[in-house]
Formats: C-alpha cells, sequence, structure tokens
C-alpha cells in the first residue's frame, strides 16, 4: 500500500516540475515580435493592379474547386439532379442520402482553404 502512494506522490511531483519547467522556458519576451520569413509582409500588400488580380485569381480558384462539389451535393440531395446507372457510388450514396464519411464530395478541407 505505501508503495502505490509513493508512486503517486512521486508522479505527481514529476508531472509538477515537468510543468513548472516548460512554464519557464516557454514564456519569452520576443515571442509576439516574430517576423514571417518568407511571407509577404502588410507594406508589401496590394502596391499594383496586378497585386490585386493575382490574390482575387487565387481565391477564384479555390472557389472553383469547391463549387463542383457545393452544387453536385446541392442538386443530388435537392432532387433537382438524380444519378443514372453509370453514376459512381458516391454519387448515388448522395442521391439515395446514405453519405458515408470517406464520400470526397462532402470533403469540407476546400472549404477551409478559402
Amino acid at each position: 500500500m505505501d508503495m502505490r502512494k509513493y508512486s503517486k506522490t512521486r508522479i505527481n511531483t514529476i508531472v509538477i516540475l515537468g510543468f513548472i519547467a516548460l512554464l519557464l522556458i516557454s514564456c519569452s519576451e520576443n515571442f509576439f515580435e516574430k517576423q514571417a520569413d518568407n511571407k509577404i509582409t502588410p507594406e508589401q500588400h496590394y502596391q499594383t493592379l496586378t497585386d490585386v488580380n493575382v490574390a482575387c485569381e487565387g481565391a477564384y480558384s479555390l472557389m472553383q474547386e469547391a463549387m463542383v462539389n457545393l452544387v453536385v451535393v446541392d442538386r443530388l440531395l435537392s432532387d433537382i439532379m438524380e444519378t443514372t446507372d453509370w453514376a459512381p457510388t458516391v454519387m448515388n450514396e448522395i442521391n439515395y442520402h446514405e453519405i458515408s464519411a470517406d464520400n470526397p464530395f462532402i470533403d469540407h478541407s476546400v472549404f477551409i482553404k478559402l
């Protein structure tokens, strides 16, 4: 019985000391003053009309990738579009409202990129 109490006390001591050590080495004065190495600074943003066009085209390309999935899922779920006999299984799942977790049409990572 004493051995378990000794083990718990020792584990608690190690955890507390580890936590204190982590706090001491993680805090620094210049933590919020770091500059991005390979990123564009706010002073470099949108200096020319070309910069604005490049930014818009980047957003459009992501939207085009996302809209394919969004349109297919919306149309199949609302019965505006139906699948044929040659449709892939993942489209039939959406059409019959039996969507599996690995269905690529419901992948939300594309929307997170936007």
